[in-house]
């Protein structure tokens, strides 16, 4: 984050006057420093800035230094070329943050993320590390193997040993109800009708909000832009195909399952479509919002308990280490590039 106040109780009496404000530093999207009401300091420059990077002010060049290259906040550009470049094929390798500093993040010169969840982003991180990005099958089969592997990665339990009895249903226990809403496997069987009415044929979607593990996603807020990495996604053609499947006629009517994995902008950073992957079909294709009538979307927000234990000062987090986490991400070849597939001219 950035450092934007700097202060210190010099007279020990637990309330900071403006006399003990070091430094304030605020900024602008792309990180240039506000100029001309928060200048002034008392005591020692901090020399560590935006995005807690240090300023590197020999030469009055005035870059920032985010260890793998360096940043002109001035220019919103970066002063070398992305050492990740090949697998950004489609953006210029000096943009800082994809030209969206709202969305993105860059916390070492090497990749941008968007905002996420642990689970969504191994999500992502195994497709684009996999040999085999287009297995063929069922699509729905599909994501949930890339949910639920994903899940026991970051988690270290099988999604079924963590998700609440609470969540059965009128007919099937926890595991069954998830298995059935992640179908939307219709039908006139009082299973199908015993499944909680608002989450039947929201498939993945539903199956995740259900058992406690994301929150739902309408089509307006997939489409401002409000999913996250490895988002589980169920789409229908048509209104008639989605209200057929919730009332469990079964006349052969299927939708689509995917993960999203980024949205993809134009120029003026409006959203034209998505990269997903799914069992094959779409791999290759941007989504656009009219590929579609019907969307429902589940960002996951289940992530790692953290353990806390007394020490002797403080409480100390045992659990995940986010730094940790974060370096492997930057190690593997993720990116909003390209993803290759065989295309396959027929819906699952």
């Amino acid at each position: 984050g950035n450092i934007r106040l700097s202060y210190k109780d010099a007279n020990k009496d637990g309330v900071i006057t403006t006399s003990e404000i070091i430094q304030e530093k605020n900024y602008y999207p792309f990180g240039l420093q506000h100029e001309g009401y928060n200048s002034d300091f008392n005591g020692r420059d901090h020399n560590y800035g935006f995005g807690n990077k240090e300023e590197q002010d020999e030469l009055s060049l005035a870059w920032l230094d985010f260890g793998a290259r360096n940043y002109d906040a001035a220019l919103g550009r970066w002063m070398n070329i992305d050492p990740l470049a090949e697998l950004m094929k489609r953006h210029s390798p000096y943009n800082y943050a994809f030209n969206n500093p709202i969305y993105f993040m860059d916390y070492d010169g090497m990749f941008p993320f968007g905002p996420g969840n642990p689970i969504g982003k191994k999500i992502v991180n195994n497709h684009k590390n996999s040999q085999n990005k287009s297995p063929g099958g069922d699509c729905f089969q599909v994501c949930k193997s890339r949910f639920n592997t994903a899940f026991k990665q970051v988690m270290g339990v099988s999604v079924y040993d963590y998700i609440s009895d609470d969540s059965a249903s009128q007919y099937y226990n926890s595991k069954q109800t998830f298995n059935h809403l992640f179908a939307s496997s219709t039908g006139t069987h009082p299973g199908w009708r015993g499944l909680p009415q608002d989450l039947r044929g929201t498939g993945g979607a539903g199956a995740i909000v259900n058992a406690g593990l994301g929150e739902l996603v309408n089509k307006k807020g997939i489409w401002d832009g409000d999913l996250q990495e490895g988002a589980i996604i169920q789409v229908y053609a048509s209104q008639e195909d989605f209200n057929d499947v919730v009332r469990g006629v079964d006349r052969g009517v299927f939708g689509h399952s995917f993960i999203f994995l980024n949205y993809e902008f134009d120029e003026d950073g409006n959203i034209t479509g998505m990269k997903i992957a799914d069992q094959g079909w779409l791999n290759d294709d941007v989504v656009k919002e009219d590929r579609f009538d019907v969307w429902f979307g589940a960002n996951i927000t289940t992530e790692p308990r953290e353990e806390v234990s007394p020490s002797v000062n403080e409480l100390e987090p045992k659990g995940i280490n986010f730094s940790q986490f974060l370096q492997s991400l930057m190690g593997v070849n993720l990116s909003l590039g390209e993803f290759i597939g065989p295309y396959q001219d027929r819906p699952d």
